[in-house]
């Protein structure tokens, strides 16, 4: 994964890979899906990976990808918010 993409098309590119894996025979338990992802989580994403990481380690694929687009939403809001108190608008 890269910061310069946005995650959730990262997402839906990984979950594409599993899912191919899957249809072609090839065995790959949701435990191992779910630590993959984790371990591949951007630079910038460091602390919410280990976060995870300190969490209970059978968290279903689609329960991770839940969680991660709030995570996700929440850093856009809080990048708003940050910018927008940074340079606030001013008044004539």
């Amino acid at each position: 994964m890269t910061d310069d993409k946005p995650i959730m098309d990262q997402l839906h590119i990984y979950k594409k890979l599993v899912f191919d894996i899957l249809v072609e025979g090839m065995k790959m338990c949701e435990i191992l899906q779910t630590n993959v992802l984790i371990e591949e989580l951007v630079k910038s994403w460091f602390h919410y990976r280990n976060l995870l990481k300190h969490k209970k380690l059978d968290i279903p694929l689609e329960e991770l990808i839940s969680h991660i687009k709030i995570e996700e939403v929440n850093r856009l809001k809080d990048k708003t918010l940050l910018t927008s108190s940074r340079f606030p608008c001013t008044r004539d």
